[in-house]
């Protein structure tokens, strides 16, 4: 089940790296299952999208943004196909 959200910057390495778009909710434990994240593009157009697990996202209450360190690799087998 997804819920539209306040859209929140995600930031890697001291890097604003994309924007969570959507929390997708598990649906028995009502809780955040994952975050579907989006980088890339211009004013939307081409942006790609990577279901991001919640667990790995850290709020930065400095920066009022998300923090990761996911490694690329790890990132590459989130990415969701159009």
């Amino acid at each position: 089940m997804g819920t539209w959200v306040l859209i929140n910057e995600i930031w890697y390495n001291g890097e604003k790296i994309g924007k969570i778009k959507r929390l997708m909710i598990d649906k028995e434990g009502g809780t955040i299952a994952y975050a579907v994240m989006s980088f890339g593009g211009l004013f939307g157009l081409g942006d790609n999208y990577y279901q991001i697990p919640w667990s790995l996202l850290k709020y930065n209450q400095s920066l009022d943004a998300y923090e990761s360190d996911i490694p690329d690799e790890q990132l590459a087998k989130t990415f969701l196909p159009d």
